[in-house]
């Protein structure tokens, strides 16, 4: 996996401001004592050269448990940030390599405990935003979707790493956010979703921490599964809404690669619901057909990650043939760019 297969998803789709911005003030308390920090902000050697080039901005968030993040920006010239932190342990510093309209391109990430006195000085090296993505897939699923297994088959063609994990084995799972992405298949047996339900807080910070999740939230099929049931919540509040089924058409929107060169999308069920409290910032990719415009399949950020919704059944209508204009066509790419292959 290249950077320069990278560069092309992750400009495309990263805006990092809300979660740079933050709530709150932007500043420490009054009451909190703060030390002088010195951060200086790097680049490693191996990131491709186009992609600092298109950088224009470095942002650096720091938040504690304590205080309002602090927030302050520099251009690319001048990497070195001067600033008061309140004194405390698990100061977390993020920096980010954003181009002019706020789309992040490289990020790094250090946790320190400041202490009074002298200055503390940091050094943070920027990589690629969601440069790992890929790199080892792991599968949650109890039952294959429809009997399918069209996504192992689509994974080896990539050649992608990959391991089945069931949701009996949650309670001893620790998916690490710079190594991991994760895969929820459609079509899941309830046990499986009211797993998920139970340790969905371990699922939400994998994801903040920096990891990618695509959730394929298509149930009430063969297996029986209902999300609605379990309680889930997806990262950042986002939730399944009542069944909303259509044999017509997807609208698709946006530039993003999962959707280039598309026009309008076809299937069977074309859709099994929507979603709904969608982040503002997230990425709509295909709506229904009429003018609510319901979102049936979303990217957005989370934290450092990333995170993919769609409320269709993909396995089942690539697994019965698939055509530029049917839906099936959706999941080899969005597999394609979860392992930065070419689109």
């Amino acid at each position: 996996m290249k950077t320069t297969k990278r560069k092309v998803g992750i400009a495309l789709i990263i805006f990092v401001f809300i979660y740079i911005t933050g709530c709150g003030k932007g500043g420490p308390s009054d009451v909190l004592e703060t030390a002088p920090v010195r951060v200086e902000v790097s680049y490693q050697d191996l990131v491709d050269s186009i992609l600092w080039r298109d950088v224009s901005n470095i942002i650096l968030r720091i938040t504690g448990d304590n205080f309002s993040p602090i927030v302050g920006t520099q251009g690319v010239d001048t990497t070195i940030f001067l600033l008061e932190v309140p004194i405390g342990d698990n100061r977390v510093f993020t920096a980010f390599g954003t181009d002019a309209n706020g789309v992040a391109y490289l990020w790094g990430k250090k946790d320190t405990n400041i202490a009074g006195g002298d200055t503390t000085r940091i050094s943070i090296e920027l990589s690629p935003l969601l440069g790992n993505a890929g790199d080892s897939i792991l599968i949650l699923r109890d039952s294959l979707p429809w009997k399918l297994s069209c996504t192992d088959s689509i994974l080896d063609i990539l050649g992608a790493n990959y391991t089945v994990v069931p949701s009996d084995s949650f309670a001893n799972f620790f998916p690490n956010s710079t190594k991991n992405t994760i895969i929820i298949p459609s079509d899941q047996p309830q046990e499986f979703y009211d797993n998920y339900r139970t340790y969905a807080t371990k699922f939400n910070n994998f994801v903040y921490d920096g990891g990618v999740m695509f959730f394929s939230a298509c149930d009430k099929g063969w297996n029986s599964g209902n999300i609605l049931e379990a309680g889930i919540l997806f990262p950042s509040g986002t939730t399944l809404d009542t069944v909303y089924q259509t044999d017509t058409l997807n609208l698709v929107t946006g530039t993003h690669p999962i959707v280039s060169d598309l026009d309008t999308l076809r299937g069977y069920f074309a859709s099994y619901s929507w979603f709904t409290d969608c982040p503002p910032f997230a990425q709509i990719l295909t709506v229904s057909p009429d003018t609510v415009e319901r979102p049936t399949l979303l990217v957005y950020q989370y934290g450092s990650g990333l995170v993919l919704l769609s409320s269709q059944p993909l396995e089942y209508e690539y697994g019965n043939g698939i055509d530029n204009d049917d839906i099936g066509i959706l999941l080899p790419r969005i597999l394609s760019f979860l392992c930065n292959d070419d689109k």
